[in-house]
């Protein structure tokens, strides 16, 4: 398993999600992205279908159906009908599934509690003998830190 943790300091999940979904559409490989509700999850449905006229990026949510075809299934909720290899969590939360390839972590450095909840899951995924990456947004785009 391969965890990537994305610390937000200046850019917002509107900057990074979409090149995210198009990256993770790129390996063929199908993803869940977890948003915090029902509202987020909307949101970026919508958002991912209009933020740029040059590109599509193959997704959707259950309010869309066929969740089981859907190569990136955007949810509030943890299931796994598009048996998605992939998960990217745009928020912390406080445990890691072991099920998935690759784990996207995705938190907010300004905000205390997603920082704190970050760095307990990279303890848990050292715990796990995971592949571990660390990312910040820096004024020259995103740079992998060494930990």
């Amino acid at each position: 398993m391969r965890i990537d943790f994305y610390h937000l300091t200046s850019s917002t999940l509107q900057k990074i999600l979409p090149q995210l979904a198009i990256n993770i559409d790129k390996t063929k490989k199908h993803a869940i992205f977890l948003f915090k509700d029902d509202n987020e999850v909307e949101k970026f449905n919508d958002y991912l279908w209009t933020f740029k006229d040059t590109s599509f990026i193959p997704h959707g949510s259950k309010n869309d159906g066929n969740e089981n075809l859907q190569p990136i299934f955007l949810s509030s909720e943890f299931s796994n009908p598009n048996d998605a290899k992939f998960i990217v969590y745009t928020s912390p939360l406080n445990n890691i599934n072991p099920e998935f390839e690759r784990v996207f972590i995705i938190f907010n450095g300004n905000n205390k509690m997603e920082l704190e909840m970050a760095r307990n899951l990279w303890k848990k995924g050292i715990a796990l003998s995971a592949e571990m990456h660390y990312w910040q947004d820096l004024p020259e785009g995103w740079v992998e830190k060494k930990l």
